[in-house]
């Protein structure tokens, strides 16, 4: 399904589950995917919400080296890098207090779209029915 729906295009999965990453490895080895750790939880959204507004937020820079505590540092470099057409979010899981939320991954994806230089970048977010994701 992923090749055919990007077909002669790269796709790359972040992913927290090591184990789905293994399974889905032996069944497509041509998948390109990368272990990602989130630390943030659905609980602390609130307050992740209120610090997304303050100025080392809200200025558009590479969230590697950005002080804003939202953005994802950990991330292999081309995802930063490379220019990409669509970003589809829909990791962490997110769906309890204690899991991880998506804050983290949702601004990382905004800043990494708004730092193309050449065309538009699309950012997707699954599950708008939740209040981190909407």
């Amino acid at each position: 399904m992923w090749s055919a729906l990007n077909h002669g295009g790269r796709t790359v999965f972040l992913e927290e589950d090591e184990a789905w990453i293994a399974q889905i490895k032996r069944r497509f080895p041509m998948l390109e995917s990368h272990h990602v750790t989130y630390y943030s939880k659905v609980k602390e959204a609130a307050n992740l919400m209120e610090v997304g507004k303050g100025p080392e937020c809200t200025a558009v820079n590479d969230p590697r080296f950005s002080m804003c505590q939202l953005a994802m540092k950990g991330l292999p470099n081309e995802v930063y890098e490379i220019e990409w057409d669509l970003i589809m979010v829909d990791a962490p899981t997110g769906y309890h207090e204690e899991a991880p939320g998506r804050m983290t991954a949702i601004y990382t994806a905004g800043m990494v779209a708004r730092n193309r230089k050449d065309g538009e970048t699309d950012v997707f977010v699954h599950d708008v029915d939740r209040e981190v994701e909407r």
